[in-house]
């Protein structure tokens, strides 16, 4: 269902709600053309050649703006299902949101517009495997400029940045003209965090004080401080609703929901459900009502606050979520056009982006919800819109239906692929014998959801490769990624690399290269060169995400600290990792982004490999393994010597490369 910019487009009869401060809502013609409102007005001349929808009877507003997600192309339909246009990334694989927010992506399927701070910020340990850790000031003044060239359009952060560079990431980020926005890092005091310059904070906790209970008159004052120091607020009320609610085992949004959503759903409800007792719901609904009770506090201190679904974490549905939220703040107590307001022209004057969204005014884009009934005396009316606006391009109720149809279809065709093993092609090996060679599983909830295959090579030259290929499978808006990295040992040092990491028609490839006492990088992006950057520091080995790193380890790095170079996005960083065995040869890393701790078979195969950042684990097995009947590449502790290099097989291993 591909996009194409319609030629104009002129809705006319409906109840024009154009969210400008000052204008009461009136009947209307409004007109779109080349993706921008054109003209509101009572009496408009329509444009020759223009699609004329007779929406009387009928409600038009902005769409909606969701302040927080965690975007992913397979959701795009259930934003627009539920009349959200504009979604917010609060951080993401860099390379991924970067090339969703291209418009020609945007179209691909109809999704919302998306604004994007690409990867987080964070400290050390990260919370998420796409985080860019900042330790100090100046990495921070390193970092956010190639963010900023890369497209960025404001900055985000989790809790666990230290405090001086989260300072600096404020000021650098304002320097350049941006927001910041995140919940109060650790360590530092509500009131610190209120003053330091922030656009917005997410979440509850500026008001949480130390303990478990809440001072209730103490947070009152902290609100109407929140209220005129200009910080907008974001209180993802629903996150801190649904977790006293069962949901069920097979709950309707199940049915467009990739299967790995499904699993990491149910999933957090088996853990809940363990928790359910009197005392446990009691308890939860106490604190929610004080919860509640904050957020009607704010709205009446006149603090901007910004809705936001955290979408797709557990049970915030893509789309539907933000609805979920919004009806959190009614039953607070806030009045429905007030949420209104606040979900469409507030939220854009919050997050700077007004000129462009959150009213219906000439030359803004043409993002408007055709509804049923009044959504100022119910918000429900979105959850099933008559027609979508989307960048001027009129979606009718029935291609509406047809789209939810196909969603659901998709997601169906989905769950039996997820049922199949992932396949690998075997890349071009480097000449030589092949020793060692497997495959290993990355599983989320007893299901595969990667697959790596590796080879490592005896070359001719002398040196040995050790080659792996990992496939991700894509989903119904995205595509697979196929990662694929050769690094070469030479004396049991590393001599050279290349990466190659293929996603939706965008290639991006590195070589490195020990040379002169440099480390020398080339990059490349859809084979067009880059740029070249040398280091004195030369790493031990290069991490792209895969189990590879572990073996490599296992079988040439002693105990102690070693150097790794690894990827934020595009960008190559070169770390320290430090690393122990115990008496049973169990492999344990310290890798700054989190602990890794890996099991071998005797020939250096991998076993088990557990690799840890923040909430997020990935476990790898092993699915199949062989080292021709030889020694393979054995594990340091169980050679004979550390200088000694694990032997030839005595028996013929398959020549490749050919």
């Amino acid at each position: 269902m591909i996009l194409l910019l319609a030629q104009a487009v002129a809705l006319q009869g409906a109840t024009v709600h154009t969210m400008i401060p000052g204008e009461e809502p009136r009947i209307a013609t409004v007109i779109s053309e080349e993706g921008r409102f054109l003209a509101i007005g009572e009496e408009l001349e329509v444009p020759e050649g223009a699609q004329v929808v007779d929406a009387s009877g009928l409600h038009l507003v902005p769409g909606l703006i969701d302040g927080m997600v965690h975007h992913d192309m397979d959701h795009d339909p259930l934003y627009v299902l539920n009349g959200v246009t504009l979604c917010r990334d609060m951080g993401n694989d860099l390379e991924t949101i970067l090339i969703a927010a291209l418009p020609n992506i945007r179209n691909r399927m109809p999704g919302p517009d998306l604004l994007v701070a690409g990867a987080i910020f964070d400290g050390v340990p990260p919370a998420t495997t796409e985080a860019i850790i900042v330790r100090t000031p100046e990495e921070v003044q390193e970092k956010l400029p190639r963010l900023i060239e890369r497209g960025i359009q404001f900055a985000s952060y989790h809790q666990g940045i230290p405090p001086a560079a989260w300072r600096a990431l404020i000021t650098a980020a304002h320097d350049e003209g941006i927001q910041v926005w995140g919940p109060i890092p650790n360590g530092v005091d509500p009131d610190t965090a209120r003053d330091a310059g922030l656009d917005g904070i997410a979440y509850l906790e500026g008001f949480r004080q130390a303990g478990a209970e809440w001072d209730t008159e103490l947070a009152h004052e902290q609100v109407l401080a929140f209220a005129t120091s200009g910080v907008a607020n974001m209180p993802l009320l629903h996150v801190y609703a649904y977790r006293t609610v069962d949901q069920g085992d097979d709950p309707p949004i199940f049915n467009y929901l990739a299967p790995s959503y499904a699993d990491w759903w149910r999933g957090d409800l088996e853990g809940r459900r363990a928790k359910f007792d009197e005392e446990y719901l009691a308890d939860g609904a106490r604190r929610y009502q004080q919860l509640e009770s904050l957020v009607l506090d704010l709205w009446k201190s006149g603090a901007a606050l910004v809705p936001g679904s955290a979408a797709p974490n557990p049970w915030m549905a893509p789309g539907s979520g933000l609805l979920d939220e919004l009806d959190t703040w009614v039953e607070a107590g806030i009045p429905a056009d007030e949420v209104l307001r606040m979900a469409t022209s507030g939220a854009a004057l919050a997050c700077g982006v007004e000129a462009d969204f959150g009213t219906i005014a000439a030359g803004k884009v043409a993002n408007a919800v055709l509804l049923a009934h009044d959504p100022r005396e119910d918000l429900a009316t979105f959850r099933s819109p008559r027609g979508i606006l989307l960048r001027g391009n009129w979606l009718d109720e029935t291609y509406l239906e047809d789209l939810r149809g196909a969603m659901r279809d998709a997601q169906l065709e989905a769950t039996l692929e997820a049922e199949k093993p992932l396949e690998v092609i075997k890349p071009q090996l480097p000449e030589g014998r092949v020793v060692l060679e497997g495959r290993v599983e990355g599983l989320a909830f007893d299901r595969v959801v990667a697959a790596e295959e590796y080879w490592v090579v005896r070359c001719f030259d002398g040196s040995t490769a050790w080659v792996g290929r990992m496939s991700l499978p894509g989903g119904v808006g995205s595509a697979s990624t196929t990662t694929t990295i050769s690094q070469r040992f030479v004396d049991e040092k590393l001599s050279e690399f290349q990466l190659e990491i293929f996603n939706g028609g965008i290639s991006y490839r590195v070589e490195g290269l020990q040379t002169g006492g440099q480390f020398r990088l080339k990059r490349w992006l859809n084979d067009q060169y880059v740029d070249t950057n040398s280091t004195p520091r030369r790493p031990n080995l290069v991490d792209a995400g895969m189990s590879l790193p572990a073996m490599i380890l296992s079988h040439y790095i002693a105990d102690g600290e070693t150097t790794a170079l690894y990827f934020e996005g595009m960008d190559p960083i070169i770390v320290d990792w430090e690393l122990k065995r115990n008496e049973k040869d169990v492999l344990a890393v310290r890798t700054g982004k989190g602990p890794m701790v890996a099991t071998f078979e005797e020939n250096g195969a991998l076993a088990k490999l557990v690799r840890s950042q923040g909430k997020a684990t990935v476990r790898y097995e092993s699915a199949r393994e062989t080292s021709f009947g030889g020694p393979g590449m054995p594990p340091m502790n169980t050679r004979p010597g550390r200088a000694e290099t694990a032997r030839e097989s005595e028996q013929p291993a398959p020549e490749d490369g050919q």
